[in-house]
């Protein structure tokens, strides 16, 4: 215990705050009954290899591990509700972060040039990450974000050379598809979008995958004042969506389409039609994906009706 300096701090309840690690490293557990770990009180202790903390702490101040460069592992509490900016600053030794479940926000420089990150597991609990976030994570190759996530700041991922692949869950289109979305139903992208675009004058740091898709929430059709327009107008735009992509036969973007479960009155309602398109259009791969669909949710009437191929 005498490598912990904790001191019981009473705000509006007492908190048991490490202050400050005088270890020299190695494998760390910090004691049971820490509920705070504090400002800088790992920082630049770059003899640590890996941190285990109590089911107790469920706040990280800002810069607590700063600078500890050997640090390749941290094990979070179940509980844990805030880790704040540049905790983890410069910590090039970490390979790999699950975040715990409860943190609803990635503070700024969160991450901050942990050039050694490859994998992050961002829980469903998030809602915002923010600015640089996790730039200069150089070794970051995938990130996926989750749909609890409601805004990136500008410059989250800056840096991040190494990035190839991002998923943002949820449905998401290409550059073609979502000016159609703009022109015929006045949807704009999804906030989450600009955290992959640096600021004028950084563009050699930024990165945009050339792949990206761009993500547009569901809710972006669905968020109508009146119920009955509401339902009205969520059955008209799947049907042009639809159509749209029975004529493409994006196939992948049909299969989220008819496996989102807020939209299932409506596609049964309009599935026969789009059976039709598909048949009309000659897009044989749709009118399977469709007829297979109606057969497995809905049923056929007529044993024949999935044989017009």
């Amino acid at each position: 215990m005498d490598d912990f300096q904790i001191e019981t701090v009473t705000d509006y309840f007492p908190k048991h705050v490490l202050v400050k690690y005088h270890g020299s490293g190695g494998d760390v557990t910090v004691p049971e009954g820490v509920t705070e770990i504090g400002k800088q009180a790992f920082a630049g202790c770059t003899g640590l290899t890996s941190v285990i903390l109590p089911d107790s702490a469920d706040w990280i101040e800002r810069h607590a591990f700063a600078g500890c460069t050997g640090l390749t592992s941290v094990t979070f509490p179940d509980e844990m509700r805030s880790i704040e900016a540049n905790a983890f600053a410069n910590c090039t030794g970490l390979t790999s972060v699950t975040l715990p479940d409860g943190i609803e926000e990635i503070r700024r420089r969160t991450f901050f040039r942990c050039s050694g990150l490859t994998s992050v597991t961002i829980p469903d609990s998030v809602e915002v990450i923010w600015q640089l976030a996790f730039a200069g994570c150089s070794g970051l190759t995938s990130i996926t974000i989750p749909e609890s996530v409601v805004r990136i700041y500008r410059e989250a991922f800056i840096g991040c050379t190494g990035l190839t692949s991002v998923t943002v869950q949820g449905i998401c289109f290409d550059q073609e598809t979502l000016g159609h979305l703009q022109e015929t139903w006045g949807v704009e992208p999804h906030e989450v979008i600009q955290g992959f675009y640096p600021t004028a004058g950084t563009n050699e740091l930024g990165i945009v995958p050339p792949h990206i898709r761009y993500p547009v929430r569901w809710t972006a059709f669905t968020q109508h004042p009146e119920h009955e327009k509401n339902t009205q107008e969520i059955l008209r735009i799947l049907s042009g969506l639809a159509a749209f992509f029975i004529d493409r036969e994006d196939i992948a973007v049909l299969q989220e389409l008819l496996g989102n479960a807020l939209l299932q009155d409506g596609i049964r309602q309009n599935i026969d039609d789009w059976i039709d398109c598909a048949i009309e259009h000659e897009k044989l791969d749709a009118q399977l994906l469709l007829t297979n669909y109606k057969a497995e949710k809905i049923g056929y009437t007529d044993p024949t009706d999935h044989l017009q191929l």
